[in-house]
């Protein structure tokens, strides 16, 4: 057995499966699709696409921070000759990448999804305890695990219910096999803010069948509340209040991280700009208590972000994800 066993997936988990990674999602097969308003989408991606007066672009995740911080107060902002409330681009912002998130699928036709499914049993049956933590949107890894036969948890389930009552009782008769946890929010979860349902009445995620975030609102299926927030967490440096919602699966991330043996990571490119997760993989023990650290990132180094908090004590896989399924 290989004790407990921390799986974290970024972006390239799900590119297989049509995802982007974080300097695509605004290419044409995305943006065409999109319900969100295509104005908006546009002048989004300019501020994507900001430089500085030497004509270096300053970096999607600054510019979408400055829009974070002044959604409720700040000033409108000019781009591409028209005025933009900061908090109606946030709100587009958060549709977009719904919209985006929603279409990426396990494809069961293809050999990935059937390479997929032993991965997950196997790493599952193996570990002591298996915890994923995923910074994505989409539901790719829930996909796996169904397709797999592995009942997943969210985490905490006082943070969190599923609107289907039948996955309910199957997490009150059974132990999971998996637990999973999404810490930049997801694409099927709704949040009711201080939901009468919720413990102190602190927030409460509604786990929603299909896509929550595409333009209709739906009421709180545990209390009266007539509205649901978005959970998706744009890509900026300081999330703040953003994770409040999510901060019990930050905790429990933090301990996995801890108590893990084994620590796989698949797509993550960790970006230093992403001062939480940064904390989160500086929370591994070090040597010589720190467990296996495996890194599946693509051809070539991995990212010196790695590098600066393991130094040289991890393992690089030096391969794509499909050919690390195969292998």
């Amino acid at each position: 057995m290989a004790g407990h066993t921390l799986l974290i997936v970024g972006a390239g988990f799900s590119k297989p499966f049509g995802g982007p990674l974080l300097d695509e999602i605004f290419l044409p097969q995305f943006t065409a699709s999109s319900i969100a308003n295509h104005e908006a989408i546009a002048a989004l991606a300019a501020l994507a696409d900001e430089r500085d007066e030497e004509g270096t672009p300053t970096g999607m995740e600054p510019a979408f921070t400055r829009l974070w911080e002044d959604r409720f107060t700040g000033p409108e902002r000019v781009i591409n000759g028209r005025d933009w409330n900061p908090g109606d681009l946030v709100r587009e912002l958060r549709i977009y990448l719904s919209s985006v998130a929603s279409g990426i699928r396990l494809d069961l036709r293809q050999g990935l999804a059937s390479q997929l499914e032993k991965f997950f049993k196997t790493l599952s049956g193996e570990a002591r305890s298996l915890t994923v933590v995923s910074f994505n949107y989409d539901t790719v890894v829930e996909q796996c695990l169904d397709h797999a036969g592995l009942l997943y948890s969210y985490g905490s389930r006082k943070a969190l219910r599923f609107v289907d009552k039948a996955r309910e009782k199957d997490l009150d008769k059974y132990s999971p096999d998996v637990e999973l946890l999404k810490l930049h929010g997801s694409v099927n979860w709704g949040v009711c803010r201080e939901c009468s349902e919720a413990p102190i009445h602190s927030d409460l995620i509604n786990v929603v069948r299909g896509v929550y975030g595409l333009r209709r609102n739906a009421s709180c299926n545990f209390c009266d509340k007539p509205y649901l927030e978005s959970s998706i967490v744009p890509p900026v440096e300081t999330k703040g209040a953003g994770l409040q919602p999510f901060e019990a699966f930050w905790k429990r991330a933090h301990s996995a991280a801890r108590r893990s043996r084994e620590i796989l990571v698949i797509g993550y490119s960790l970006p230093p700009a992403d001062s939480q997760a940064y904390a989160l993989f500086q929370s591994i023990p070090r040597p010589p208590m720190r467990p296996r650290v495996r890194i599946v990132c693509g051809k070539g180094r991995v990212p010196w972000s790695y590098r600066q908090i393991f130094e040289k004590r991890y393992l690089n896989l030096d391969c794509r994800f499909e050919d690390f399924l195969a292998g």
